[in-house]
C-alpha cells in the first residue's frame, strides 16, 4: 500500500496544510486553540504528499506572510527577523526535501510509518541545526559566539522543537492513514 494521496486532491491538501499552517502558527488562533506551531509538520508532509518546488514556495510565502502579520501587530520583529530570518528557507527546505526524498517508497503500513515519522524526526533536528544555528550567529543577540555556546543554545531548545514537529508529523501520518484506509473502504463497497 504506496502513498499516492494528493495525486487526485493536490488542492484540497494545499489547502488543508495551509489551514493548518494558518491555525498553529498564528498567535491568536494557536492561543484559542492551545495549539504549537506545526509549520514543520507542514512542510515535511508537503514534501511527502505535494512534492512540487512551487507548492513548497507557496508555503514558504505563507509562512512569512504569517511572520509579517505578527511582526506589524506584535514587538517581536527586533527578536526575530534578523540576517538569520532568511536561513528559514533552507530549515523548511530540509524537511520538504526529506519528504519529497522519501514519497516514492513510502508505504503507508505501519513499518512505513514508522520510518517515515523517524526520518521526519531527523529532518526536524536538521531543521533545527540550520534554524538555530543561523539565529545563534547572526542575530547579533548573542555577545560571545562559541561552539560550546551554541552547543548549549541547541540543547536548551531542541527538545521542544524536535518534539513539537515530531508529534505534529505523526499525527499528520496518522491522518493520511486513516484517509487512505476510508478511500479504500468507499472503493471496495462501490
Amino acid at each position: 500500500m504506496h502513498l499516492n494521496l494528493s495525486q487526485r486532491s493536490p488542492l484540497l491538501t494545499v489547502a488543508a496544510l495551509g489551514l493548518w499552517m494558518l491555525l498553529t502558527r498564528l498567535p491568536e488562533a494557536s492561543q484559542w486553540l492551545h495549539l504549537r506551531d506545526a509549520s514543520l509538520a507542514v512542510f515535511f508532509l508537503g514534501g511527502l504528499l505535494l512534492r512540487s518546488p512551487l507548492a513548497f514556495a507557496g508555503f514558504v510565502a505563507l509562512a512569512f506572510g504569517i511572520d509579517a502579520v505578527v511582526f506589524a501587530r506584535t514587538d517581536m520583529l527586533h527578536l526575530c527577523l534578523s540576517p538569520a530570518y532568511g536561513f528559514l528557507i533552507p530549515a523548511y527546505g530540509a524537511l520538504w526535501f526529506t519528504g519529497r526524498w522519501l514519497a516514492p517508497g513510502t508505504r503507508m503500513d505501519t513499518r512505513g510509518l514508522v520510518l517515515t515519522g523517524a526520518a521526519g524526526c531527523a529532518a526536524t533536528v536538521v531543521s533545527f541545526a540550520i534554524s538555530n544555528g543561523a539565529f545563534y550567529l547572526l542575530s547579533g543577540l548573542f555577545v560571545d559566539v562559541s561552539v560550546s555556546g551554541f552547543a548549549e543554545q541547541f540543547m536548551r531548545h531542541a527538545p521542544g522543537f524536535v518534539l513539537t514537529g515530531w508529534a505534529w508529523i505523526a499525527v499528520g501520518l496518522c491522518l493520511i492513514r486513516l484517509s487512505r484506509r476510508e478511500s479504500q473502504t468507499a472503493a471496495a463497497q462501490a
